[in-house]
């Protein structure tokens, strides 16, 4: 009986996933069984980790404005100057905003303060202008008898039933 030559199909299949796995290391990269079972696990790690991507970058564009409006005093809290930006119908994305935050924070203080003065309502939340950390003084930072809390006072009893103030 005559040999048959094998096609060339399934040797093309596994040169492909062998070229998908040639960066990894050892056995990974050789042996087509677990060169196979490490493509399969590539592939779903990446499907997960699209959307982790996503989440993980939009937490970081919050933080990032967050930080801002609370730098300047500009709201009291995230929730509440995006909540505005939507009433007003000027919402800049999130990632937008967070790249002025960290670019430009006096073009960031401008966006919100025209927010706030817009229909000429009168805000909720204290409204400071922009100040670097570096216009502060050092009178502003000096603690006084009333920041420190009662029980770091020398000679005060802090346990129940003790003598608080």
């Amino acid at each position: 009986m005559t040999r048959i030559r094998r096609g060339y199909i399934a040797r093309r299949r596994r040169t492909k996933i062998r070229l998908f796995a040639s960066t990894f290391r050892g056995a990974h990269s050789r042996l087509t069984r677990t060169t196979f079972q490490q493509k399969m696990r590539a592939l779903v790690s990446a499907h997960r980790d699209r959307g982790r991507q996503k989440r993980n970058f939009r937490r970081l564009w919050i933080t990032r404005i967050n930080a801002g409006i609370r730098e300047n005093d500009l709201y009291n809290s995230y929730n509440r100057s995006i909540h505005d930006m939507y009433k007003r119908k000027r919402l800049i994305n999130r990632k937008m905003l967070a790249q002025i935050a960290v670019l430009s924070m006096n073009s960031f203080y401008e966006i919100y303060s025209r927010n706030i003065d817009d229909y000429r309502v009168a805000p909720k939340y204290p409204v400071a202008p922009y100040r670097s950390i570096y216009d502060v003084t050092l009178e502003e930072y000096s603690l006084h008898d009333y920041d420190i809390p009662f029980f770091y006072h020398k000679g005060r009893n802090t346990d129940k039933g003790g003598n608080t103030p």
